[in-house]
């Protein structure tokens, strides 16, 4: 229950949608929502078989990309370009 709490919560806060759609979010802000879009989906992967019911976020419903496979030392809040994803 406190599952789809969240998952409407992160719905309402437009989590679903790619910062590429936002001009005004930094990419900072951008990665750090991917990674929490991330964890939603996986905890809705992991929960719906727990509980026998289906998943709360259905494919097709959200467009975020995956979050980059980067290290937090490669960059911060002031980053304005991301490096490239595997690379460092």
């Amino acid at each position: 229950m406190v599952l789809g709490l969240a998952v409407r919560a992160a719905l309402r806060l437009g989590l679903h949608r790619d910062d590429s759609h936002y001009s005004n979010i930094s990419v900072f802000r951008g990665e750090m929502l991917r990674w929490i879009w991330s964890v939603m989906l996986h905890m809705d992967l992991q929960a719906s078989p727990q509980v026998g019911l289906p998943r709360i976020i259905k494919t097709g419903t959200y467009d975020t990309q995956p979050p980059r496979n980067i290290l937090d030392a490669d960059f911060d809040e002031h980053t304005q370009v991301l490096p490239q994803r595997g690379q460092k």
